[in-house]
């Protein structure tokens, strides 16, 4: 079986590839040596970057010999926790110092493709911080010119805050579509860390009416909304959270609508090269490339492996 256009649209370099986070925990050496082999495999069409924290890059550095194995590779470079304006302002120079050395370090087998900040939300719910992070940030977007950068707020951001950080992100990319986006946390390894259906559509419905990027990231091992016993809660699937933004963007969905989406358990997927069948809804395979580049870009994962193998299951992908 080939996999039809359209699923490869709709899931091509969609995993942020973080097993040096939470469940999976593993270390740097492991971690490395499984993304390189990844990249190495038939399903590598599905894996984009390799999450690593700004100050661990000097040690990625070392498994140069390792990387020019299926190079160049793509890295999400995440920068330091913040908690204030003054800690935001530091942590932006470190990453710039960071990047910079890695680059010059690894040259063509490597390159900090994305950048993901947190933003503390001291600083996101006032506008006079918020004006002057934004303007902090123009700086770290100067220097690192062809990364994409998704700014997270913690804890979680609520629909009108979501609009004000994707609204000041904006005025720095005029004319046109930019490089600047948000990221949702769609998970945790404890119940309460794992935001409500309508929480995360207010988040992808708040990104939309902005007409701002996202990424997601934890918890989306598997494609639909289903319970874990590891965590003893309700967990979002990464279908749930894609059709369901695609749904929304296009059908103009309601956050009620997409709430109702994103608890679905299942749902029948039917694919063309020309299209996605979802119920009575269809995505174009033209409207997903165009919604992958504009709105919803990619979602880490832990593991690659678990969410491979369940579409391999639902006899999605070969």
């Amino acid at each position: 079986m080939k996999t039809p256009k359209s699923l490869v649209s709709l899931l091509g370099r969609v995993i942020d590839y973080a097993g040096l986070f939470p469940p999976a925990s593993l270390d740097l050496d492991a971690s490395i040596r499984n993304f390189v082999s990844y990249r190495g495999e038939k399903r590598s069409w599905m894996l984009d970057t390799f999450v690593c924290p700004s100050g661990r890059l000097d040690e990625l550095v070392r498994y140069g010999k390792l990387l020019r194995d299926n190079a160049p590779h793509r890295v999400s470079v995440l920068g330091p926790p913040t908690a204030d304006l003054t800690q935001w302002r530091s942590g932006l120079r470190q990453v710039v110092r960071d990047v910079d050395q890695f680059r010059s370090r690894v040259e063509d087998i490597a390159t900090a493709a994305a950048i993901e900040l947190k933003m503390p939300r001291a600083v996101a719910i006032d506008a006079g911080s918020l004006a002057t992070a934004v303007s902090e940030l123009s700086d770290l977007v100067e220097a690192i010119h062809d990364a994409d950068v998704f700014v997270e707020v913690l804890p979680a951001a609520g629909p009108e805050i979501v609009s004000n950080v994707a609204d000041a992100l904006n005025r720095l990319q005029p004319g046109g579509r930019g490089r600047l986006g948000l990221k949702l946390r769609t998970g945790g390894v404890v119940p309460e860390s794992i935001p409500k259906n309508d929480s995360i559509a207010a988040f992808i419905c708040a990104c939309r009416d902005s007409e701002i990027r996202f990424k997601a990231t934890a918890g989306l091992h598997h494609p639909f909304f289903h319970y874990s016993t590891s965590v003893g809660a309700d967990m979002h699937g990464f279908l749930n959270v894609f059709v369901g933004a695609m749904l929304a963007h296009t059908k103009h969905w309601t956050v009620d609508t997409l709430a109702s989406f994103l608890e679905l358990r299942n749902f029948s997927v039917s694919a063309s090269d020309d299209s996605i069948g979802v119920g009575d809804d269809e995505l174009t395979t033209a409207a997903i490339d165009r919604l992958r580049g504009e709105f919803i870009v990619s979602f880490g994962s832990c593991s690659f492996d678990e969410p491979w193998e369940d579409l391999v299951r639902l006899g999605l992908v070969e």
